[in-house]
């Protein structure tokens, strides 16, 4: 019997990862109101105009497990040719969140759900700030979508103690990659933006 030689072609795969905040994909800033509801729902609702009809607008909260948690806004162009109209777009989403980070393309800001009537109830401002030394214990300056550079403005968050598994790499400003923005958020570190793995 005449022996077979069998040779092994290694198979090479090629991530790219891109950086999401380059995407340019997140909304103008728009107007915010965030509704207090019934059963604890509680309603986020963003107005804003754009330049033509057709483009589509998405609310979504971001899967990491991290309080305030992330509300993305995006808005994606129409394709093909379309008038130039100003349009006025609305989009809602009910969370069982009291407060918000919310991010549009001018960066991140934190929203608080009031009363119907207008009145934040049991309203407790997060402090801002410019660097860490300005948080408390176990706190640090969240200045997502930047890097602090003491002048940049943030948002004293608690570092999370427990995170979830979901791998959705992310850009920490020390120049590190973690599995998502909890992770990051665990080691003190604000991200530059989501990496995708094409």
């Amino acid at each position: 019997m005449k022996s077979k030689t069998i040779f092994l072609i290694p198979v090479f795969f090629v991530i790219t990862i891109q950086n999401v905040y380059a995407d340019n994909t997140f909304c103008p800033r728009g107007e915010y109101s965030f509704i207090k509801g019934a059963n604890g729902l509680n309603e986020l609702t963003a107005v804003l105009t754009l330049p033509t009809p057709g483009y589509k607008v998405n609310l979504s909260v971001g899967p990491e497990f991290i309080y305030p948690p992330f509300v993305n806004f995006h808005c994606t162009k129409p394709s093909g040719i379309v008038p130039q109209v100003l349009t006025k777009y609305t989009q809602s989403l009910r969370l069982q969140f009291d407060r918000i980070q919310l991010i549009d393309k001018e960066g991140k800001q934190m929203i608080i759900a009031k009363s119907a009537s207008g009145a934040a109830e049991n309203e407790q401002i997060l402090k801002k700030c410019n660097t860490n030394e300005q948080c408390g214990d176990g706190e640090f300056c969240d200045t997502t979508p930047s890097c602090p550079d003491g002048k940049v403005s943030g948002i004293c968050i608690t570092k999370p103690k427990l995170c979830t598994q979901e791998f959705l790499p992310v850009n920490g400003c020390d120049g590190k990659s973690y599995s998502n923005r909890c992770a990051a958020a665990a080691e003190g570190q604000p991200i530059t933006g989501n990496l995708k793995l094409k």
